[in-house]
């Protein structure tokens, strides 16, 4: 099977008829920029994605696309947006909601009511505390403990989080 598109012009080869595309890529803009070039093919799809040794509430929601590797957990009410990747070990808690292309790195933890925006990167072991919100385009540090709200496009690191940029 070849390239459902060439990295440079976006050309497409319909003669492989429909396909489904999966997308486990952990940067929200690559993610997203290759979602919106092959989403103009009405013959792709975008599947969610369950690795059996995951843990899944029925009473969660999850967007099309959606990748979640073993290990992750996904409590009552949870939400998750159009092409969230959750890495392995991952904890999302009761009511949390993810954003559109985020993605969230191997054993971070994030508590419940938490809303997370879209294109945002939580990175390994990071946790992020009950109500807190994180806005759109914001990074996460590894193993930071974010204590308040992250406003959008900002950066936090550390314990307790503080903003870097």
């Amino acid at each position: 099977m070849g390239p459902v598109c060439s990295a440079g012009g976006g050309e497409y080869i319909d003669s492989l008829g429909d396909v489904s595309v999966v997308m486990g890529i952990s940067d929200p803009n690559i993610k997203r920029g290759i979602f919106d070039k092959l989403s103009r093919n009405p013959r792709i799809s975008f599947p969610s994605i369950v690795h059996p040794r995951a843990i899944v509430s029925e009473y969660a929601s999850l967007k099309r696309g959606v990748v979640i590797a073993s290990g992750c957990a996904v409590s009552v009410n949870a939400a998750l947006g159009f092409g969230v990747f959750l890495n392995v070990g991952a904890i999302i808690g009761h009511d949390a909601k993810i954003g559109d292309f985020s993605s969230v790195m191997p054993l971070a933890a994030i508590s419940g009511n938490v809303k997370i925006g879209e294109r945002c990167l939580i990175r390994a072991q990071s946790a992020i505390l009950q109500g807190i919100t994180v806005g759109d385009g914001c990074t996460v540090g590894m193993g930071a403990v974010v204590l308040r709200d992250v406003p959008d496009g900002a950066t936090v690191m550390g314990n307790p989080a503080v903003r870097v940029a």
